[in-house]
């Protein structure tokens, strides 16, 4: 091996080549172990950090938690705070006061691990050699800490009250206020924990603030006195009308307020500012006179008690919609009113129609309610929201006059199109359904008139069957046909006498249910007759009588429905439609 000494003591292997390998070698092993000694363990403080003498170098965040917290820092339980010569002196536990063991061991985690990477490994080494000390961090009840601190205050430079300004009947009153200590605790407060934080205990001086009220300009008074007027409205919840009373309008003269001010001096005499008032337009009183005052229509209908079930479920459905309240544009819906009709619920089995015919189910008799409701509703010129009339014509409205209502499906809804609340009051009892519209009076007196035309009518088809149980050229009519029709109904809306809108209700399809007669095949009958034998038909519901109306809203004195001319038998059961 070829190496030699140069004059430098460097020894050298193959010239200048090998001394340039020597040193790169050596650079990286003082690297590598710049590297390896300055690495920080995972998820653990670094060597060498210390809280006060509480070494928490090797501990994981939990771990340095839990040692804080069993840790005592302080031979003593109380600090003092001085000020102006004064002292004071506070117990810990009166503020609350306690190590932030969590505080404190967040700090001591993030040494050594900002984003300069290099910077962090330098770090490490340094504290292998040296110690990084973190303050005793301190946390107290902030509300505690700042009560001691103005009560300390208050001694000092006594209570310090801004001028008093009080709305009294007819006007301002200002009351002078007082110096004395601010009520702004977070500087000292701040010094208090930052002193113990390093473990002074003893005389830790705080500034506290001697402060003048604040002073009353015209401007920022007449700001903190004016208020607007405000009408007395209502609100509506749960079928109860709560009244928000009116607010009286209040406000002063700029001007003599400016006036005024300019004799307010602490200790001096209470300054008075005359006030305006002005009242609002509706008050509480005028309110309540006006809700619920009038009538704004009723309508009745006739219903057969003979049909227990029927009349059950009538008075039943009655009850639930009684009472109900609706705010101005709220929306009524007749089935969420009244809820599902079932067994569980009070209702019981009676005639439906479903299908174009009358069977068994249950609720029947609901339907003539909202129908007596619709009516009411139309009378008392409110918006309708949505309404179907009956697959088959009912007898106890005229054409074009009802509404049904199926379970889930299909609906009822108006609109409380006026300015204020309506209550409905529904009741049926002895055969009679009476529900009335109960609101606010209104302005202009108001007449309704209904008209129902009818546009085309289809006569009743017979539908025959042969039957060997009749004698052959007998007939037996087993179910009598009903008519079908087609109404146009149109509501005329009078004020004062005179006819201010005509608003179309739609028109109204019934279906035609065709007569069923059974046709006799059978053996001659023994006995000959000149007529066919009819039978009776089968079982219908109890007819309820002719439908009254008794419209007589207060301000609808003449309330009336013009129908066609045509006046066709209709059924007497109502229910559901197909």
């Amino acid at each position: 091996m070829n190496a030699k000494v140069e004059k430098s003591g460097v020894l050298v292997f193959g010239g200048k080549r090998r001394t340039a390998a020597i040193v790169i070698i050596g650079l990286s092993a003082v690297l590598g172990a710049f590297v390896l000694l300055g690495s920080l363990p995972s998820g653990k403080i670094a060597s060498g950090v210390y809280v006060d003498s509480l070494n928490l170098g090797g501990l994981t965040r939990e771990e340095a938690i839990e040692k804080i917290s069993n840790h005592s820092f302080f031979d003593t339980d109380s600090f003092s705070v001085y000020t102006e010569g004064k002292t004071l002196s506070i117990r810990f536990n009166e503020v609350e006061m306690q190590t932030d063991a969590e505080a404190i061991a967040n700090q001591a985690f993030g040494i050594c691990r900002s984003k300069n990477k290099l910077a962090n490994m330098w770090h490490v080494l340094e504290l292998k050699f040296s110690k990084a000390n973190i303050p005793v961090l301190q946390k107290a009840d902030t509300l505690k800490l700042d009560a001691k601190l103005s009560e300390f205050g208050t001694q000092l430079y006594g209570q310090l009250k801004q001028h008093d300004v009080e709305i009294l009947d007819g006007y301002v009153l200002i009351i002078p206020g007082k110096s004395g200590c601010g009520t702004n605790m977070e500087k000292a407060r701040n010094q208090v924990l930052e002193s113990i934080s390093k473990k002074k205990t003893d005389s830790i001086h705080i500034d506290l603030d001697y402060e003048k009220p604040k002073e009353l300009d015209a401007d920022s008074l007449y700001s903190s006195v004016y208020r607007q007027a405000e009408d007395a409205r209502y609100d509506v919840e749960n079928s109860k009308v709560n009244i928000i009373n009116h607010v009286v309008g209040i406000e002063i003269d700029k001007s003599e307020a400016k006036k005024k001010l300019q004799s307010l001096k602490e200790g001096g005499e209470a300054v008075k500012i005359p006030i305006k008032t002005t009242m609002p337009s509706v008050t509480s009183e005028i309110l309540k006179q006006k809700l619920f005052n009038a009538t704004l229509s009723s309508y009745s209908t006739k219903y057969s008690t003979q049909a227990e079930n029927r009349a059950h479920n009538v008075e039943l459905a009655a009850s639930k919609i009684n009472g109900t309240i609706l705010a101005a544009g709220e929306v009524f819906s007749y089935n969420d009113t009244v809820g599902p009709r079932t067994l569980s619920r009070g209702f019981k089995n009676a005639p439906v129609y479903e299908n174009g015919k009358a069977v068994d189910g249950i609720g029947g008799g609901v339907c003539q309610v909202s129908t007596t409701l619709y009516s009411a509703v139309l009378y008392a010129d409110l918006d309708v929201v949505s309404r179907t009339n009956h697959s088959l014509t009912v007898s106890y409205v005229p054409l074009g006059q009802d509404a049904t209502v199926v379970d889930g499906s299909i609906d009822f809804k108006f609109k409380n199109s006026t300015e204020y609340p309506i209550k409905i009051s529904a009741h049926a009892s002895g055969g009679t359904i009476n529900i009335s519209i109960i609101g606010t009076k209104r302005d202009v007196e108001r007449t309704v008139k209904l008209e129902h035309t009818t546009v085309s009518e289809i006569m009743p088809t017979v539908k025959e069957t042969q039957t060997a149980e009749l004698p052959s050229g007998t007939r037996k009519v087993v179910s009598k046909g009903k008519p079908g029709y087609v109404i146009n109904s149109v509501k005329l809306v009078y004020e004062n006498g005179k006819q201010v809108s005509s608003v179309s209700l739609g028109k109204s399809t019934y279906k035609m249910v065709p007569e069923e007669v059974e046709v006799g095949i059978g053996a001659a009958s023994s006995t000959k007759t000149d007529k066919p034998t009819s039978a009776a038909n089968s079982p219908q519901p109890v007819a309820s009588p002719a439908p009254t109306s008794t419209v007589a809203p207060v301000q609808t004195p003449a309330v009336s429905a013009a129908v066609s001319t045509k006046s066709p038998v209709a059924s007497n059961v109502e229910g559901s439609t197909e």
